[in-house]
């Protein structure tokens, strides 16, 4: 009889064990582990309790005990894998229409960190400096060149722009400052952030600043004569006078 008893403990303590690696290997479908639980456990419980023994009645509560602790075990994981699922593929689409949006916008932008280094880059910035798809892990200095390189500046105006962009980064306080780059001025308007560091927007404002210059000649001057009107007659005598007063 003792000899059958550990027998019938050593199976139960096997059936505990297969039950308990059930939740963790279906978790992700509930009703197989179910299913699976019932049939590794419920014979033995009805067996177990179809026994004229104190020991095989405890045997049975302990295996009842595992099966409603699976149950709950199971449907606790299985809420955790669901949730995980569901916030990976929401923070996905998140994602994507982050960077929808960032890539269609009019503008160029890019973010660097608090040490420096280029987190994010619009596919516009990219098409306004010819600059490669995968710029990869460069630092503020680095992509300022880059720029610089893209409009072939001189060795001055080069060095000029990336200190102008370096001290911009460094000082933490919004500033536009305008550049020609490649024929085409572009105002960098810079925002810094407490969280993330610093961002850059960049705008090409070349054909609004030739539209502004165009209307201030027609405002100013004859339009087919090319002589200056009274306009500008009256705004050169005012700034005399004021000079001379």
């Amino acid at each position: 009889r003792r000899y059958d008893e550990v027998t019938t403990l050593y199976g139960v303590v096997i059936s505990l064990g297969c039950a308990g690696a059930l939740a963790g290997r279906n978790a992700g479908r509930p009703y197989i582990v179910y299913g699976q639980i019932l049939a590794v456990c419920f014979p033995l419980l009805v067996a177990f309790l179809f026994r004229d023994s104190g020991w095989y009645l405890g045997l049975a509560a302990i295996l009842g005990l595992v099966m409603v602790s699976t149950k709950s075990t199971t449907k606790f994981l299985n809420e955790i894998l669901v949730s995980a699922l569901i916030n990976g593929r929401e923070a996905h689409q998140q994602q994507t229409r982050f960077s929808t949006a960032l890539d269609n916008m009019s503008h160029g932008l890019c973010m660097a960190d608090k040490d420096g280094t280029i987190i994010v880059t619009n596919r516009r910035l990219r098409e306004f400096f010819n600059l490669p798809a995968d710029i990869g892990e460069i630092d503020a200095r680095k992509l300022a060149e880059m720029i610089a390189a893209s409009g072939r500046m001189r060795p001055r105006a080069r060095e000029a722009f990336v200190d102008a962009w370096l001290t911009q980064v460094a000082s933490q306080k919004s500033f536009v400052f305008t550049e020609t780059i490649g024929g085409r001025l572009y105002d960098f308007r810079c925002e810094p952030s407490e969280e993330t560091g610093v961002v850059f927007i960049i705008e090409d404002v070349t054909e609004g600043r030739l539209a502004s210059r165009q209307i201030q000649r027609m405002a100013h001057f004859d339009v087919l004569t090319g002589l200056p009107n009274r306009v500008h007659f009256h705004d050169q005598l005012v700034v005399r006078l004021e000079k001379a007063a």
